[in-house]
């Protein structure tokens, strides 16, 4: 049986072409490849194992799905798809979702897979609750304002589809910005500080990125102003 891991979404991401996968936050997802270090195919947890959604989704807007305590196992179970696991009696099992009637999702170190709830025993002391009011709480910074909703600040999002694959950067970090005709020229500075060149669709959707970049800053506080450059020619 291939290990199978199982990741949560932490952003919503709307897919750009068809190779990609849409997903809201907390969409449970089973990571398939992962060569690529920025994109990772994914099959999108579903009420239904009939019904695939598979795609290419930014590595960064997912995170392994936080274990919520153990279960034991009461009777051995083998497993009938590549989504159950096969467990033995006395089998010690991380816990991962309890909000199904009749399966629990569980993990022995190695594999990840579905297990009848009435095969396994909730250790002393854990309540019978779903994983998503445990994880409620870490304050997480977003990726790129491009791709990802915002929260806390009433900073609006702007989406602009992009073939690169995903990468982000502090507001903080944009130390000078400029547009000429459909072009935007960013500085970046931080820990990795690079310069980038971004061919908008057309001169307006230039400027529009332009003055996104600079209203974010002000919504967020940053107190050094951008370098004001804007070449209108063209």
């Amino acid at each position: 049986m291939p290990s199978l891991r199982v990741y949560v979404a932490l952003y919503d991401y709307q897919a750009n072409t068809e190779d990609e996968l849409t997903i809201k936050e907390n969409d449970v997802l089973y990571i398939l490849e992962d060569d690529n270090p920025d994109w990772w195919k994914a099959r999108l947890k579903t009420a239904d194992p009939n019904d695939l959604h598979v795609g290419l989704v930014p590595s960064n807007y997912v995170e392994p799905l936080p274990s919520i305590g153990t279960v034991l196992g009461l009777y051995r179970y083998e497993a009938a798809t590549e989504e159950e696991l096969t467990i033995e009696e006395g089998d010690t099992l991380a816990l991962y979702k309890q909000d199904d009637p009749d399966w629990f999702l569980v993990g022995n170190g190695s594999h990840v897979g579905f297990v009848p709830r009435n095969y396994v025993e909730v250790s002393p002391g854990q309540k019978d609750s779903s994983w998503e009011h445990q994880a409620g709480g870490d304050q997480r910074e977003e990726p790129t304002p491009s791709t990802v909703r915002a929260h806390g600040n009433k900073d609006d999002i702007k989406l602009w589809a992009v073939k690169s694959p995903v990468r982000q950067w502090l507001i903080k970090d944009a130390v000078n910005v400029r547009h000429e005709k459909s072009h935007v020229y960013l500085d970046l500075s931080g820990a990795s500080p690079t310069s980038l060149d971004f061919k908008a669709a057309s001169k307006q959707e230039a400027v529009a990125i332009f003055y996104k970049i600079q209203k974010s800053r002000i919504t967020h506080h940053v107190a050094s102003p951008l370098n004001p450059r804007i070449s209108e020619s063209g």
